[in-house]
């Protein structure tokens, strides 16, 4: 392992820099957080419980900024790309308007429930994030579909880096997406009896 962030399982800081880029990829900037995830975990697993804490706070406080630059800052009073969008999309890795425009149509057609299948797809979650306060996804729902289906990640993670150990990348990669597209399936039903009823 001789990734940047492997230095970090030395120091006492592996839970800072796991929420910083848990923030940064929920919000404006791409980050391999689950796997600075697995890799803290795996060094130091007596402190997993820390880390499970560190990436889900990081996570929601950066959806929750996420949200902010959408709402408050992506689009002009005349509904145009600002100068802050066309600079991350010329800029930022993985972000584009063509992106943006397929997120736009998926909440147009799915509504805040596309929110809780972004765990399932290839698509970054901040960009998931930042529709959401363009198109004024109520904020109390928001924070809770992000808390249940991205705290799920990490949580599932910790569980199987406690039962697997080092086996958790194979895992991971073989097992995690038929488990979360389950727990997805749950929170979109859940989701739509809360709508209808």
């Amino acid at each position: 392992m001789n990734h940047w962030y492997f230095k970090w399982t030395k120091t006492s800081y592996g839970p800072l820099l796991l929420f910083i880029a848990a923030f940064a990829d929920s919000s404006f900037f791409p980050m391999p957080v689950l796997i600075i995830f697995i890799t803290l975990s795996l060094t130091k697993a007596q402190n997993s419980t820390l880390f499970t804490g560190a990436a889900i706070l990081g996570t929601l406080a950066g959806a929750i900024g996420g949200w902010s630059i959408g709402h408050f800052l992506w689009l002009d009073k005349d509904s145009e790309f600002t100068r802050l969008a066309l600079y991350v999309f010329d800029h930022v890795p993985g972000l584009s308007a063509d992106l943006y425009e397929d997120i736009r149509v998926l909440y147009g057609n799915w509504g805040s429930l596309i929110l809780g299948s972004a765990i399932l797809t290839p698509i970054p979650f901040k960009y998931f994030t930042i529709s959401a306060g363009v198109f004024n996804m109520n904020l109390f729902v928001f924070v809770l579909v992000t808390l249940i289906t991205q705290g799920a990640k990490f949580i599932i993670t910790t569980i199987l880096i406690k039962k697997y150990g080092a086996k958790i990348n194979v895992l991971i990669h073989e097992y995690f997406k038929p488990v979360a597209i389950l727990i997805t399936a749950s929170i979109i039903i859940a989701l739509i009896m809360i709508k209808i009823f």
